[in-house]
């Protein structure tokens, strides 16, 4: 059986779908939005999780409709939250480049898979740094509207803007 931790936000409330639709072994861990610090000790301690558990897998799932992420790049009403304020520029900054760069209807399930991407190459990096580069990374998005989990769109890696003058 299969051993996943899923890496979800709390004001998504989907633990409970989770564990109906997904087969194996389930573990999770909560970030507000999945905006926490790849750099700071949380990794690591994913990590000593991981370790410990024999966790085969490890998957982000953010609702297409995520209070957080709505927040950041609408209303600020969370701005206040510690911690809140950098990542919220950075969550605006992925969503301008998002589109800039893209022509679709879609545009905030391309920003998603954008930002969920920009997460999974984060965490990849900081995983081979500590011998573990075959532990499976991957992300979906959570629809309340069709009560469904979809795949992120994986061409999406957009590299930050490069600026001339």
């Amino acid at each position: 059986m299969v051993k996943c931790l899923f890496i979800i936000c709390p004001t998504d409330f989907i633990e409970h779908i989770i564990r109906q639709r997904f087969d194996g072994h389930k573990y999770f861990y909560t970030s507000l939005g999945n905006t926490f610090n790849i750099e700071k000790n949380n990794v690591n301690d994913l990590i000593k999780v991981v370790q410990k558990y024999a966790i085969e897998e490890i998957t982000f799932i953010l609702s297409e409709d995520n209070k957080i992420i709505l927040d950041a790049t609408q209303g600020q009403k969370f701005i206040g939250i510690r911690g809140f304020k950098n990542n919220y520029q950075k969550i605006n900054e992925k969503r301008k480049m998002t589109h800039q760069m893209w022509l679709s209807h879609d545009h905030h399930t391309l920003f998603l898979s954008y930002f969920l991407t920009d997460k999974i190459n984060e965490f990849r990096e900081h995983l081979s740094n500590h011998s573990m580069p075959k532990l499976k990374v991957s992300a979906k998005i959570y629809s309340k509207a069709y009560d469904s989990f979809r795949a992120i769109y994986p061409e999406v890696s957009l590299s930050d803007l490069v600026r001339i003058n």
